[in-house]
C-alpha cells in the first residue's frame, strides 16, 4: 500500500511540473519580423529594418511577425493576411 501511495505522489509531482511548463512555455514566433514606421502623423507602414528605437503613438503595433509576401508594399495602416503582434499594441516606431 505504501508503494502505491508513493507512486501516486510521484505521478502528481510529475503532472504538476508538466502542467506548469505547459502554461508558462512561450510559443516561438515564426515568420519575418517587421517594424512599423510612421510616414506622417496618422499613417504607418511596415519595414523589414527597424527604423528607430522609440515607439510613438500610431494606428499600428511596433513589431509584428508575418509569413505573408510583400508586407513592405502594403497600403498605409494595413496588416498582412498572416501576422502576429510581437509587442506594443497601438504603438509605432518613429524616425
Amino acid at each position: 500500500m505504501k508503494k502505491i501511495r508513493m507512486g501516486f505522489i510521484a505521478l502528481a509531482a510529475i503532472a504538476g511540473v508538466g502542467g506548469a511548463y505547459a502554461t508558462s512555455h512561450k510559443t516561438r514566433l515564426t515568420g519575418t519580423v517587421y517594424y512599423s514606421q510612421k510616414i506622417n502623423s496618422t499613417q504607418s507602414v511596415w519595414r523589414a529594418v527597424q527604423p528607430g528605437t522609440a515607439c510613438q503613438p500610431s494606428a499600428l503595433d511596433c513589431t509584428i511577425t508575418s509569413t505573408s509576401a510583400n508586407v513592405t508594399s502594403l497600403p498605409p495602416n494595413t496588416y498582412p493576411a498572416q501576422f502576429t503582434v510581437v509587442n506594443n499594441a497601438g504603438k509605432s516606431h518613429g524616425m
